[in-house]
């Protein structure tokens, strides 16, 4: 997973060497006087600082999730793990409908606007949109949430049809989440993404998951919850 990174990178940029010299007719060659302008060096140093923000913070929460998978397979067993990747592998489905909204649209605009008045106009419209689309999500897989299962999985996953209307209804709060902290990327406050996303995020999961497994009945269901 962390091999993917470095790999789609070099791929990435490899085929979009090959889109500009096949429709531009020229080859792409680096202007080495650029980094000699403040200006660029500028531009350079906040991209470079943006994709470090979008890496650590990704990279830390991957690993405190399979920290915490790992701990509650030690708790609660093998199957724990399979219940809990049904409901996380359908939530991995549908974000992306949302997800691509935020970098698609939303990001690009927060990048752009200036005026307060219109950034607190296009926050406002994001969160009426996020929220009636993780609504309707989550409606759906409390409504059709078995027949996904079946589906996708088998009738031995049954059991994981509760844990789906607790992941669904968590997506609206994640999908807010990440609305606000990109909204921080976009004004360079990446300061408060290291902390909001890293540190804030990652301590309520821990402490989260540590208080429902230790002083609930919901058992395997904690991570779900937390």
């Amino acid at each position: 997973m962390l091999a993917q990174i470095p790999i789609i990178s070099i791929a990435g940029f490899a085929m979009s060497y090959y889109f500009i010299k096949k429709k531009t007719g020229s080859i792409p060659k680096l202007n080495v006087r650029l980094f000699r302008d403040t200006a660029s060096r500028g531009v350079t140093s906040n991209l470079f600082q943006y994709g470090l923000i979008s890496f650590i913070p990704g990279t830390i929460n991957m690993l405190v999730l399979f920290s915490l998978r790992g701990l509650m397979m030690r708790q609660y067993g093998m199957d724990a793990n399979g219940f809990y990747q049904v409901s996380y592998a359908i939530s991995s489905y549908y974000l992306p409908f949302v997800m691509n909204g935020i970098w698609g649209h939303f990001y690009p605009e927060m990048c752009a606007l200036k005026d307060k008045n219109r950034i607190n106009s296009e926050l406002n419209q994001f969160v009426r949109f996020s929220l009636f689309t993780s609504t309707a999500i989550a409606a759906g897989c409390i409504l059709f949430g078995k027949y996904a299962i079946l589906l996708l999985f088998s009738k031995e996953f049954i059991k994981a049809y509760d844990l789906l209307a607790m992941q669904a209804t968590g997506d609206i709060f994640f999908i807010l989440f990440c609305m606000f902290s990109t909204s921080l990327m976009a004004r360079k406050q990446f300061k408060g993404v290291m902390w909001l996303s890293t540190i804030g995020y990652n301590m309520l999961l821990i402490s989260s998951y540590m208080l429902l497994s230790n002083f609930s009945t919901l058992g395997f269901r904690s991570l779900n919850a937390a």
